[in-house]
C-alpha cells in the first residue's frame, strides 16, 4: 500500500489548534541535538534501536531527522510500522511534553512517539497507527548524546 501524503505542514498544524484551544503557554524544553533511540514492546522487550536529529523551532514546531533498525535479538514479527530505515520527523512541544511523528505528510502508517522531556531524556511510548486505529505500540526512550 502507498501512504497519501497531505501537504499541510506540522507548524501550520499547530498553529490551527492553538487557535482553537486559546492562547497556549510554550514552554521549550527539548534541547536540540542527537538522541540514541531505543524502543521496547509492550511487556518491555527490546525492540528498535537507533537515532534521532531533533531541531526545536520558536513557535514550539519540531523537526529533524531519524535512523532506527532493529535491537540485536529483537522480535522482528513484532508490527511497528514504518519506523525501521531512515526518515524525516516533525511535531510539536507543549510544557515539557513532546508529540512527534516519524512519518509527517503521511495520513496513514504512521508512528507517534509521545514523550515527557526531563534532564536531556525524552520518555514515552510509541504507537503505530494505520486507518483503523493503533497496530501496534510500546514504550521508547531517547538520550541526548550530542549538542
Amino acid at each position: 500500500m502507498t501512504p497519501i501524503r497531505v501537504g499541510l505542514s506540522i507548524s501550520a498544524l499547530a498553529a490551527v489548534l492553538a487557535a482553537c484551544g486559546g492562547p497556549a503557554q510554550v514552554r521549550l524544553s527539548v534541547p536540540e541535538g542527537l538522541y540514541t533511540y531505543q524502543a521496547s514492546t509492550s511487556t518491555g522487550a527490546p525492540l528498535l534501536a537507533g537515532r534521532m536529529g531533533l531541531d526545536t523551532h520558536r513557535d514550539a514546531s519540531v523537526t529533524g531527522t531519524w535512523t532506527i533498525g532493529w535491537a540485536p535479538g529483537a522480535d522482528t514479527s513484532v508490527a511497528v510500522g514504518p519506523q525501521v530505515g531512515t526518515g524525516m520527523l516533525g511535531g510539536s512541544i507543549d510544557n515539557g511534553k513532546l508529540f512527534l511523528n516519524l512519518n509527517p505528510g503521511w495520513i496513514d502508517n504512521n508512528v507517534f512517539l509521545y514523550g515527557t522531556v526531563r534532564d536531556g531524556e525524552i520518555a514515552g511510548t510509541w504507537s503505530y497507527s494505520t486507518l483503523v486505529g493503533s497496530v501496534g505500540g510500546g514504550s521508547f526512550v531517547a538520550r541526548i548524546f550530542r549538542r
